[in-house]
């Protein structure tokens, strides 16, 4: 979504690469979902996504990603959110740029669950993300998220 335009896409997410973590977290919340897990993993990889050409200012994104999860007692795989309630959690990571169809533009495009990486001064929260120097270019909804479950507000609707 940019400014009122929620743009359609669609592509690619290949994986390079799957880590698993030497030092496995312990969680500080809900102790017993974590019980006899099996290992804590990361994926690298990298991705492609374009817009649809016929909407107004579409062109692609590519970067490189990383992503978190984990093997419950089951060995089922599952979202990393052990560390959810620790300052500066983050999980799904994407990092790259944006260029315009026509090539005449390009812009950085980062982002993540719950933080922005390299997202130098953007970001200026300490243990949360808080974008308040930019928060008049249309993050002000930010704000009301936070305050608010996912099950109450999404920013597309």
């Amino acid at each position: 979504m940019v400014k009122n335009t929620i743009a359609e896409f669609h592509g690619t997410i290949k994986i390079t690469s799957i880590r698993k973590l030497k030092i496995t977290q312990h969680g500080c919340e809900d102790g017993d979902k974590f019980q006899g897990f099996k290992g804590e993993f990361f994926i690298l990889g990298d991705y492609s996504f374009s817009e649809n050409k016929e909407q107004n200012l579409s062109g692609i994104f590519n970067g490189a990603f990383r992503s978190d999860f984990f093997l419950d007692k089951n060995n089922k795989v599952r979202y990393d959110d052990i560390e959810f309630c620790s300052d500066g959690y983050t999980n799904n990571q994407f990092v790259g740029q944006w260029q315009s169809y026509n090539g005449s533009l390009t812009k950085r495009c980062n982002w993540g669950d719950f933080r922005i990486p390299n997202s130098g001064d953007f970001d200026i929260g300490a243990g949360e993300f808080s974008p308040s120097k930019y928060i008049e270019n249309g993050w002000q909804n930010i704000k009301k998220e936070q305050q608010l479950s996912n099950a109450e507000y999404k920013w597309w609707k």
